[in-house]
């Protein structure tokens, strides 16, 4: 699990799992799919601010990016 350090940018913006999903329109499972699968689908790793599922976070960057590149994939 990534983890944010000093090198992070200053002014990341961070998601959670409710902003992600609104942001997205994926359901809570199908995000947690998806996590769980980063590996093969190249999905963003979420970043852990604390412990417990509530604790991680996903940088808009990385995600607008992943949904670019799957727009760019699929022909949309």
């Amino acid at each position: 699990m990534a983890r944010m350090n000093d090198s992070d940018k200053v002014g990341t913006i961070l998601l959670t799992l409710t902003e992600l999903s609104e942001m997205m329109k994926l359901s809570f499972s199908r995000l947690w799919k998806l996590r769980k699968d980063c590996d093969k689908n190249g999905f963003p790793k979420p970043i852990r601010i604390h412990d417990g599922a509530r604790g991680l976070r996903w940088r808009l960057d990385e995600v607008e990016i992943w949904m670019e590149s799957r727009r760019t994939t699929s022909g949309i």
